[in-house]
This record gives C-alpha cells, sequence and structure tokens, in this order.
C-alpha cells in the first residue's frame, strides 16, 4: 500500500513525498532450530521524502526515509549475538541516501552514464541494513541478495550500450562499491560486479528483458541470471 504526492521545483526539479506500509511474516524453514525466536510479524510504516534535478543529461538526488515497525521484539538463537545485542531502538529507524550522475549521448545511438552515490543510515539491523542485490537500492552486478549487509556505502556504476527508442536497448555495466558494516567486521569493504542488460523485440510479439551479472571482487563470487517475456494483449 502507497500514497504519492508529487510537487514540481521550476522547470528541472520535482519534489515527492511517499507513505507506504509493507506487511512482512516470518517462518520457520525446514532446518530451522526448535529453539529459534523468530523475528516479529508486522507492518513497516515508510514516509519518504526525494528532491530529484535533471538537465543537460546531470541527474542530482537526495533521499531520507522514517521507518517504523509495528511491533519488534527481540529475536534469534538463545545466548546467540543477535539475540544478547538486540536493540529496541531498531523498531524506528532512517535511511538516506544522494547521488549524482551524468549521460552523454553519442552519435548512432550510443550513450555512457556515470553515477556516484553514498547511503547511509540510524539503527540499523540485519533486515533494514542496505544490500547490493537484483532489488536492492544499490546494486552491484553478480550479487545475492542477502550475501552482502552494510550499514553504509558509497558505490559508482558506469554503462555504455545503446538503445532506439522502446525497441532495442542493450548496456553493458560495471559497478564498484565500498561497504561498510561494524556487526560482520566490513570496513571499506570492495565489491565490484559487471552486468549486461537489455530488452529487445521477442518471438510471438513479446518483449524480452535481459540481465545478466557477475561478481568480480568482494565476498561474492558467483552469477546472476534474469529473463523475462511479456506479452501485449490487445
Amino acid at each position: 500500500f502507497s500514497l504519492f504526492l508529487g510537487h514540481p521545483l521550476g522547470s528541472y526539479g520535482k519534489l515527492d513525498l511517499t507513505y507506504s506500509a509493507r506487511y512482512t511474516d516470518f517462518s520457520r524453514a525446514d532446518d530451522t532450530a526448535e529453539d529459534f525466536v523468530l523475528p516479529q510479524d508486522g507492518f513497516t510504516h515508510r514516509l519518504t521524502l526525494e528532491a530529484k534535478y535533471n538537465r543537460s543529461g546531470y541527474r542530482l538526488r537526495a533521499e531520507g526515509s522514517l521507518l517504523q515497525r509495528s511491533d519488534w521484539q527481540p529475536w534469534g538463537l538463545p545466548g546467540s549475538p543477535e539475540l544478547d545485542a538486540f536493540d529496541p531502538d531498531t523498531e524506528k529507524y532512517t535511511l538516506w541516501n544522494v547521488a549524482v550522475a551524468k549521460t552523454w549521448w553519442l552519435p548512432k545511438f550510443q550513450k555512457i552514464s556515470t553515477e556516484l552515490e553514498y547511503l547511509d543510515g540510524r539503527n540499523l539491523d540485519r533486515f533494514s541494513k542496505y544490500q547490493f542485490g537484483y532489488f536492492a537500492d544499490s546494486r552491484t552486478h553478480g550479487y545475492q541478495g542477502d550475501r552482502v549487509r552494510a550499514e553504509d556505502a558509497l558505490a559508482a556504476h558506469l554503462s555504455y550500450g545503446f538503445e532506439v527508442g522502446e525497441l532495442l536497448r542493450l548496456q553493458a555495466i560495471g559497478d564498484v562499491a565500498l561497504a561498510n558494516d561494524a556487526e560482520s567486521g566490513l570496513e571499506d569493504e570492495l565489491l565490484a560486479g559487471f552486468g549486461i542488460e537489455g530488452n529487445f523485440l521477442g518471438p510471438w510479439q513479446t518483449i524480452v528483458n535481459l540481465d545478466l551479472g557477475v561478481a568480480l571482487a568482494g565476498p561474492d563470487d558467483g552469477f546472476t541470471v534474469f529473463l523475462t517475456f511479456l506479452k501485449l494483449f490487445k
């Protein structure tokens, strides 16, 4: 569930205010220990303020979020660091990030893009820290969603590709990040990955979305593949 309110800032800027609520249900897996205390089910309310500015290929963004869990209790194995170090203040936490990006358009539908971003927060725990997978706020291609969790990170992205309207898009992307997390001992941990993204017309009037990634440095050494087919019916 979400509510959205936006307002232009001149000809090139915009201010967005978003409220969202998400329900999380934790359940046991087959190998979960019987005495493991599950995290508390419940809603997480999020209020986000985002400012954006786009002009002449430059993009500036600043975003801050206040988050409130409806209920949050100690969780983990009895005697484990997670349970012993539980902080009730993590029921409320904040996330914020800033980014600057630039795109250069080249002849023959080519383009080069670069982006630098910083992510940080307060009162973050295992379930609210930054991750670097496909659905993460800052992505490192090739990384699994739960491989790294960080309290803050500095990341850069560089891409080269071409696109022809909405019919064909293909680009190569390189990602690097320096991640920090006191709990897991990360201090400017280097994460790096390389990916190929694109979409094109497929058989039977479908649209094919392709996303390939391989981890190049850091705690992950795997790869990711996402392939989707979209079919429009008239």
